[in-house]
């Protein structure tokens, strides 16, 4: 089993009570999650943040300016009308960037990747979509943070119409040899023609009893049972997740999410099997996603 990058980040973010409604946008929402990921970054370490990229696709572009941004996206690997198409197969683009922690500090990157799906704005907003996207994997176990359970911490998750903010606590299995239990603030917005969902690993549990933020290293003992090692904190990891209709072609839907993560070298003792699987893992997650929203058009 491995982390899913995609869906680590895109399940954790709309993965909610009720869906945000594209109805009634008398004002654009506001995802102030968005807007501290953006500029004041993710803590990878204790003296080390790292901001997340602006989206590639801005809201409200026409036609022609939609088409320059997918121009720049696709460069000169393939055409638009490649990227564009409708086959599970068509190519996406990603990038993975290291960040600079020191000689003592972990391993940290961030990960850019775009593609185009076909299928309607209000399906990917749809919970039942996204509850069975996240069925297909068990490599985690996700806890939705009740109302008791924020207010014992001091904690409220406002929603309207327009924006879903949700506190959960997930438990992830990566390549099966670590296991990492990390509580997350979320928010998503919706507008009229896009879905903007952010989501960070919230400092504020660092310590919390019920919901910490730690990792523990997963091994094997001779008769093949698993033993779990002793926890370690786990700084921060952060990203978002943002879906643009397009105009052209008909039905179609420009997908791209960033993400900020740390691996400690405690993970995998500094060698760095993550990185290189990462492709494979991505262009996997990317047909899934195209698969099962082709299959709900049917």
């Amino acid at each position: 089993m491995r982390l899913y990058f995609f869906t680590f980040f895109f399940l954790l973010c709309v993965l909610c009570d009720s869906v945000v409604s594209s109805s009634l946008f008398a004002d654009q929402p506001s995802n102030s999650l968005f807007e501290q990921l953006r500029t004041d970054g993710v803590a990878v370490t204790a003296e080390t943040k790292a901001a997340l990229p602006p989206p590639l696709m801005a809201d409200k572009l026409d036609a022609a300016n939609q088409r320059a941004v997918l121009e720049k996206v696709v460069g000169q690997r393939f055409t638009v009308r490649a990227f564009t198409g409708k086959v599970g197969t068509a190519p996406h683009v990603y990038k993975v960037r290291k960040i600079a922690t020191g000689d003592d500090g972990p391993r940290a990157l961030v990960v850019d990747v775009a593609f185009v799906a076909h299928g309607h704005l209000d399906t990917v907003a749809d919970r039942d979509f996204l509850e069975e996207l996240h069925k297909k994997s068990k490599d985690r176990r996700i806890h939705i943070l009740t109302a008791k359970e924020l207010e014992k911490r001091k904690l409220t998750a406002e929603s309207s119409k327009a924006r879903e903010e949700r506190y959960s606590h997930g438990v992830f299995l990566v390549l099966d040899r670590v296991e990492l239990r990390a509580a997350l603030h979320t928010m998503v917005t919706r507008q009229l023609d896009s879905l903007l969902a952010a989501t960070r690993i919230d400092p504020r549990f660092a310590k919390d009893t019920d919901f910490p933020n730690q990792w523990r290293k997963i091994t094997v003992d001779e008769e093949g049972q698993r033993k779990l090692g002793p926890t370690h904190p786990y700084m921060g990891a952060g990203g978002y997740l943002k879906v643009t209709r397009l105009h052209e072609p008909k039905g179609a839907l420009f997908i791209e999410y960033h993400l900020i993560y740390p691996e400690p070298k405690g993970w995998f003792g500094g060698a760095d099997p993550l990185t290189a699987k990462l492709p494979a893992i991505i262009q996997s997650e990317v047909r899934t996603f195209r698969r099962e929203l082709n299959n709900v058009k049917k």
